[in-house]
């Protein structure tokens, strides 16, 4: 759950917004070994005025092997004036 929620705040910063989890649902698929190497991905699927909406996964370093999936709601708190971007 960390390592999603931590994706969705990074993924909220690389358009230059500071977002809070509203609300977020995990299906954990799979666990990983003591030690493995876990990589966490979320993409923006819709953002309205002050929600974004993103899908999580977490993956396997080489993705091969898919650990859990998720949605997240994200709550718009702020921006940051330094990272001119908006998401397409």
């Amino acid at each position: 759950m960390t390592l999603i929620d931590n994706a969705t705040g990074i993924a909220g910063a690389g358009i230059g917004k500071s977002v809070v989890t509203l609300s977020a649902t995990i299906d954990f698929i799979k666990g990983a070994k003591s030690g493995e190497f876990v990589v966490a991905t979320a993409e923006i699927r819709s953002m309205e005025d002050s929600i974004i909406n993103m899908v999580t996964n977490l993956y396997s370093s080489d993705t091969s092997t898919i650990f859990a999936t998720g949605m997240s709601c994200m709550f718009i708190v702020d921006k940051f004036s330094d990272i001119d971007k908006t998401h397409p």
